[in-house]
């Protein structure tokens, strides 16, 4: 009986160093934060970290591979969200999960915007199952291109076709 309750400290005490190795990594531009990118953030993160993220700018493609909290400083106020701003410049996806991701990670609190991409120019999901809440997804465009022959020999030609400006093959929740 004794050797039972050994064990059963000694698993509450390992959950207990388990959930204190979850740090905050924070975001923002000027001096006071770990980092000045999200990408740069979201690369020295581990399993269960937040990423906060101040208000501002940040050109950049985020490229999520593990289960993150990724948020605003308040991702309930449209203030913050509105100012806190992932922006790709016309460049690919401006967020892309890739399909390991689960319903651990979250994406919530941030315009979205100026992703052009085949599919999913704001998100690409890549079948992952983030929780993606109280994001603003906005002038995202998606064309995929289809190889067409025309009738004379000239080279062949791109169709577009488009396949999810704003969020592509996401299987999490969406709020």
């Amino acid at each position: 009986m004794r050797l039972l309750e050994v064990s059963v400290i000694g698993v509450a005490l390992s959950l207990v160093s388990f959930a204190s190795t979850q740090t905050t990594i924070t975001v923002g531009s000027g001096g006071g934060y770990d980092f000045d990118a999200i990408q740069a953030a979201i690369d020295a993160a581990t399993t269960g970290d937040t990423v906060l993220v101040y208000p501002g700018t940040y050109y950049e493609q985020v490229i999520v591979r593990l289960d993150v909290i990724l948020r605003s400083t308040d991702p309930t106020s449209l203030g913050i969200v509105t100012s806190t701003v992932i922006d790709r410049s016309g460049d690919g996806s401006v967020i892309r999960f890739q399909s390991n991701v689960t319903e651990q990670c979250v994406l919530s609190g941030f315009t979205i915007q100026n992703g052009y991409y085949g599919r999913g120019g704001g998100i690409h999901g890549n079948s992952a199952r983030p929780v993606i809440e109280h994001n603003r997804i906005r002038q995202n465009s998606a064309v995929a291109y289809t190889w067409v022959s025309r009738p004379w020999p000239d080279p062949p030609y791109r169709a577009p076709s488009g396949l999810g400006g704003g969020i592509w093959n996401c299987d999490g929740p969406i709020r």
